[in-house]
């Protein structure tokens, strides 16, 4: 019987346990790898979890905002003015009469008032003075004559804008309404007196288009024109002198379309408050 060594057991134990460890760490390794998963795994289920119970934030909270274009048209009030020149085609009360021969032109001083319910759509109602300018011919005549005469308009509107919330706004407005024409004709001397004429009927339909050009959200400043189509069917006439006074007024049997073209620069004041 051969004596093994005291000394030699521990070198063999130490050889098993390092043997009996590497065939072990494939599986320790796997055990390990599937407890992390189950740890990231639970970890993801919490925060999904506490994400979902999180209160969403208000509706006007600064996370997540569109970026516009300056300046930004929402809805509110709006107001305009225009003035420039108007020239006038067509027809007074008969078929000889054109108001080309009586009236050069007249200055209007035009005014929009309404809302914007839309960005993009404004519903409002237009007033008009307009100067008239006559021309010097039947009893416009003489240095002892003055000449002069107003154009009033009044009507509803709607005006469409294409770019609401741009810097460079075209727009087209369509509207109707009623119009009155006044001439009046005084002389120095009390012989001939004065002579009015007031004439006066519906304005059938006016085409518009302009643009805005805003430098700020508020307000913008343009050129614009407008076409309108319109016919008189009642005529007032009066003669006055210090002895007597005629008057007369009646309906144009045969209304006559006349139109008036106008152009100019238009601006616009727009509040949303």
């Amino acid at each position: 019987m051969v004596k093994v060594p005291r000394r030699t057991i521990p070198h063999a134990g130490r050889v098993i346990a390092s043997l009996a460890l590497l065939l072990l760490s494939p599986t320790i390794t796997r055990a390990a790898g599937k407890a992390s998963a189950e740890v990231d795994l639970s970890a993801s289920e919490d925060t999904a979890v506490a994400e979902a119970s999180a209160p969403a934030p208000p509706p006007g909270a600064a996370t997540e905002q569109k970026i516009r274009p300056m300046p930004i048209i929402d809805t509110g009030p709006q107001a305009g003015f225009r003035t420039g020149f108007a020239i006038g085609s067509g027809k007074t009360i008969g078929p000889n009469s054109d108001i080309s021969e009586v009236v050069t032109g007249y200055l209007p001083l035009w005014l929009d008032v309404g809302y914007r319910i839309l960005p993009s759509l404004f519903i409002g109602a237009y007033g008009q003075m307009g100067f008239v300018f006559l021309k010097q011919a039947d009893n416009c005549k003489g240095s002892d004559a003055s000449c002069t005469g107003q154009d009033y308009r009044l009507g509803a509107e709607l005006i469409y804008h294409f770019n609401d919330d741009g810097r460079y706004d075209p727009w087209v407005g369509l509207g109707a309404g009623y119009e009155w024409l006044k001439l009046n004709v005084s002389f120095a001397d009390t012989y001939r007196g004065s002579f009015n004429e007031t004439l006066r009927g519906f304005e059938l339909v006016n085409v518009q288009l302009g643009l805005d050009i805003r430098p700020t959200r508020q307000g913008g400043i343009g050129p614009f024109v407008a076409v309108a189509l319109a016919q008189y069917n009642h005529i007032r006439f009066a003669h006055v002198t210090p002895q007597k006074v005629d008057a007369d007024a009646d309906d144009i049997s045969a209304p006559q379309a006349h139109r008036w073209i106008i152009f100019g620069i238009q601006g616009s004041y727009f509040d949303d408050l």
